[in-house]
């Protein structure tokens, strides 16, 4: 008669599959890396006030697109109801029109904001779009009017921005490529050698300018910003692929993953029912492997 024993506590270790733990960027934790880019300039402002910023995040940029946004605002709160309702779509399409006739009926909009926002780096001109501002300026505005219901046009335009503007340039550049983006007024010069972009992040709001391409724009932003949900996505899916090949004994800092033979040498014991229902994602030490008999396992 055979007597069945106990399964031996070094099977059981064997058999357990260890269940990854994946690694987590904190809530909210967006970042910059300033040394990430020699070409963009970029600002966040989070709503706790926390202000990161490149080098040159205060030098001026032509305002292009964005100066729509001090133009907006101030037509919101000071203008006619017929102009107020020509802002959202103003922001949604980038409607360089649009910008036109509002500043045609108020010029003094420009130099109002920037006088009551204290943008300390923004210069307005005598047309809209060869006005300067700064990467800091423009996320320091955003910011500040996000929860403005007087704002509520420009956030819902930024939010609901079409794929192709009225002049048929796409808005998908930039800051808009970060995750858990909810808006973005975009701009651009006319012979497409600068760009910039702010957009309404989780928490925080980004602004970034380059003199270079769209394309060129997105890059930077990629690599300067720590984007919090796509760091927890690599962590996540670094910790599943990395769990099979991967457990350091403390003492001897190098480790195994026996999975095909451990499934060999259980086929000639009593539990080869189980070698093909062992899973790859078990985890042997070193240590621990070597004390395995080489026959009859766990008989």
């Amino acid at each position: 008669m055979r007597i069945t024993r106990p399964v031996p506590l070094v099977c059981a270790v064997v058999l357990a599959p260890v269940a990854p733990v994946a690694a987590t960027a904190p809530a909210g934790a967006v970042a910059l890396d300033r040394g990430a880019t020699d070409h963009a300039e970029i600002a966040i402002v989070e709503d706790d006030g926390t202000i990161e910023e490149t080098e040159g995040a205060r030098e001026s940029f032509p305002a292009l697109s964005l100066a729509k946004l001090f133009l907006g605002y101030y037509v919101l709160e000071n203008g006619e109801d017929e102009d107020r309702a020509l802002v959202e779509d103003m922001i949604r399409y980038s409607e360089d029109a649009t910008a036109m006739y509002m500043e045609a009926r108020y010029p003094e909009a420009i130099p109002a904001v920037v006088e009551a926002f204290s943008l300390n780096d923004t210069d307005p001109a005598d047309y809209w779009g060869n006005s300067t501002t700064t990467a800091a300026d423009v996320a320091k505005f955003v910011a500040a009017i996000r929860r403005d219901p007087v704002a509520a046009p420009i956030i819902d335009g930024m939010g609901s921005v079409a794929d192709y503007a009225a002049d048929g340039y796409p808005q998908n550049f930039g800051t808009s490529t970060l995750s858990g983006i909810s808006g973005t007024k975009f701009g651009w010069s006319d012979n497409l050698d600068v760009h910039s972009t702010v957009s309404l992040g989780p928490g925080y709001v980004v602004a970034a300018m380059v003199e270079g391409s769209a394309e060129e724009l997105t890059a930077d932003v990629q690599e300067a910003v720590r984007d919090p949900e796509k760091a927890n996505t690599a962590a996540a899916e670094d910790a599943e692929s990395g769990a099979a090949a991967t457990f350091a004994h403390p003492r001897q800092g190098r480790a195994i993953n026996p999975t095909a033979a451990i499934r060999k040498r259980l086929r000639s014991t009593l539990l080869a029912p189980m070698a093909d229902l062992l899973p790859d994602s078990v985890v042997v030490p070193s240590f621990m492997a070597r004390l395995l008999p080489k026959d009859s396992l766990c008989t």
